[in-house]
């Protein structure tokens, strides 16, 4: 078993930086654990309308039992801090993906094409069903490193953050939103069958301590690397759209380019 664990320390193999360990192996709140379900669409729903009703915002966290950060994550969300300050300003919801098979209705439901790791937090308007966080997401991918008063100052200041008004929605704007879109679109269509190989394999590795193959490794390396750059990239190209438009430029926007997968 150490043999596994120092494979994926070396390669990186998840978002989380590695499986679960004993420390993890404490209490927790009973609301927040990741608990496999069919109903995610309905309990999104009352969880939406409680927000409403509350003036709160939703907070939805897509996970996995086996992933040493969404775990993390669960035992400073269970400290007293942490969950007074949840309970006064959140309506919370925890969405098991398994071994990403699950979950993508959920973050598809609000804006985005995929999930890019676990954990996944997602801080919802309810009003506008809108996601306030989008800038912010991809610091908890490692949400284990970040310790308990990073987490009580991040959510106290995302409940009071509210959607800003849409200033620029020119039609070149519009036009820029759909170019973004696209690119977004077809780089998670492509992670989405890189999920598709190596989910089976991470439940192997998990479940049967069977190691993943060189392909394996290389593939998974691709796709933390694309799934890491490609938030930033987007937020870049908004960026980039936005002052083009507000100043009525009309720009090139500047589209990274990614790896190829094996069967690419």
């Amino acid at each position: 078993m150490r043999i596994l664990i120092a494979l994926v320390i070396s390669y990186g193999l998840f978002s989380c930086s590695t499986f679960t360990q004993t420390h993890h192996n404490k209490i927790s709140h009973s609301e927040f654990q990741f608990s496999p379900s069919e109903t995610s669409m309905q309990a999104i729903d009352n969880k939406l309308a409680q927000a409403k009703l509350a003036q709160q915002k939703l907070l939805i966290v897509l996970g996995a039992n086996w992933c040493h950060d969404s775990q993390g994550l669960i035992q400073r969300f269970s400290s007293n801090e942490m969950s007074s300050l949840l309970e006064k300003n959140y309506q919370t919801l925890f969405v098991d993906i398994g071994y990403y098979q699950k979950g993508y209705d959920v973050v598809s439901r609000f804006g985005m094409p995929i999930y890019y790791g676990t954990p996944t937090v997602m801080i919802i308007d309810p009003m506008s069903n809108k996601i306030t966080n989008l800038t912010s997401m991809q610091k908890w991918l490692n949400a284990d490193s970040i310790d308990l008063q990073g987490y009580l100052d991040y959510f106290a200041r995302e409940a009071k953050v509210n959607m800003p008004a849409n200033t620029e929605n020119s039609e070149q704007m519009l036009a820029y939103e759909q170019e973004i879109s696209a690119f977004s679109l077809h780089h998670a269509k492509r992670l989405k069958k890189a999920y598709e190989v190596l989910g089976p394999a991470l439940q192997r590795f998990i479940e049967q301590q069977v190691a993943f193959t060189e392909q394996e490794e290389q593939l998974w390396s691709q796709a933390r690397r694309l799934r890491y750059n490609i938030q930033n990239d987007i937020i870049a190209l908004r960026k980039q759209a936005s002052h083009a438009a507000s100043n009525g430029k009309s720009v090139q926007l500047n589209f990274p380019e990614y790896e190829a997968f094996a069967w690419e």
